[in-house]
């Protein structure tokens, strides 16, 4: 289900509504907010990563093993979740 953008396109408003970026790539999905970036890499099990873009836009200081932000990154790993249910992933190609 989506969500029209023609407010924003007319002026009415500035946003659609959550300010918020899905990532997805053949290794990794994730979640961009204004402040944080969380995604999870898959590629040979390098795990989660956590980011303040805020105070760190370079990407330097992965959060992702700090307990002051397990609660953020729990809450994003639940948004990415869900989106993976709403939205899975193709199927590899099985073809020879």
């Amino acid at each position: 289900q989506g969500t029209s953008v023609a407010p924003v396109l007319l002026g009415q408003r500035k946003t659609v509504g959550q300010n918020v970026a899905l990532i997805e790539t053949s290794s990794a999905d994730g979640v961009r907010t204004p402040k944080h970036v969380f995604f999870v890499d898959r590629k040979k099990g390098r795990g989660e990563h956590l980011f303040d873009i805020s105070a760190d836009p370079f990407e330097l200081k992965d959060l992702a093993g700090d307990s002051a932000g397990r609660e953020v990154l729990e809450a994003l790993r639940v948004r990415v979740d869900e989106w993976n249910v709403r939205s899975p992933r193709w199927p590899k190609d099985k073809s020879p």
